[in-house]
């Protein structure tokens, strides 16, 4: 970008500053923010006066003058927040995926499987699904993590109310990403009408075995499977 003309005034003597702010661009090219960044001692002389400097080569300025950290301070300060917490001791929770051998649940599994503050994973679904939760839980056991995985499935006309005491006992957070999807010519109470019966028959197990979890519902129709299940909790 070549200097400003020798004959030409301060651009603060020709208009007012807030003239300067809103009837100016105030931007630096790209490229010259790039080149500063990869080599700032190239172009960190400035050939004209700063009295004459103008309101983007006011903050070019600041900007070359920001002090430039190494990339290791940089890399450190980006690092996971997990990191700053690793010295801490970590939670041991127990997590339950109700309807974990499905397409949203195994992806959701392997997550909490991976999570440092989970100590114990339980995993749930009907026999007759396409993958066993038992063997969702053992590809999920062979992950290097201090998580224990077990797999529990019961048929479809038992209730779970009876069947997953030890599933769901000692439980903090429950994800019931469960119900079926909706078909075409299907309508949103005939949705509703399924799935609130498979969500009401896990809520019911969970009021009673773990009570102080947290319950995540990931059923559809959400608006109104999440409302109905709370007078029922």
């Amino acid at each position: 970008r070549p200097p400003p003309a020798a004959s030409a005034p301060p651009l603060r003597s020709r208009a007012p500053a807030h003239r300067i702010a809103f009837g100016m661009p105030c931007l630096v090219s790209l490229y010259d923010c790039l080149r500063a960044w990869n080599n700032p001692a190239s172009i960190a002389h400035k050939p004209w006066n700063k009295n004459s400097l103008d309101v983007h080569e006011y903050y070019y300025e600041k900007f070359l003058s920001a002090p430039i950290r190494p990339p290791s301070a940089v890399a450190s300060s980006r690092a996971s927040p997990w990191a700053a917490s690793s010295s801490k001791p970590r939670g041991s929770f127990k997590v339950c995926v109700c309807g974990g051998a499905g397409g949203i649940g195994q992806p959701l599994c392997m997550l909490m499987a991976q999570n440092p503050h989970v100590s114990e994973l339980s995993i749930f679904d009907l026999t007759l699904a396409m993958v066993p939760a038992e063997g969702v839980a053992a590809d999920l056991a062979h992950i290097e993590k201090r998580c224990k995985v077990k797999g529990y499935a019961i048929d479809k006309d038992d209730r779970p109310v009876d069947k997953l005491e030890e599933c769901l006992t000692g439980c903090h957070l429950v994800l019931v990403p469960a119900g079926m999807p909706r078909r075409p010519g299907m309508t949103r109470a005939d949705l509703l009408g399924v799935n609130a019966g498979i969500a009401q028959r896990i809520v019911e197990a969970c009021a009673k075995f773990c009570p102080n979890a947290v319950l995540g519902l990931i059923v559809n129709p959400v608006n109104s499977v999440v409302p109905a299940m709370c007078e029922l909790y």
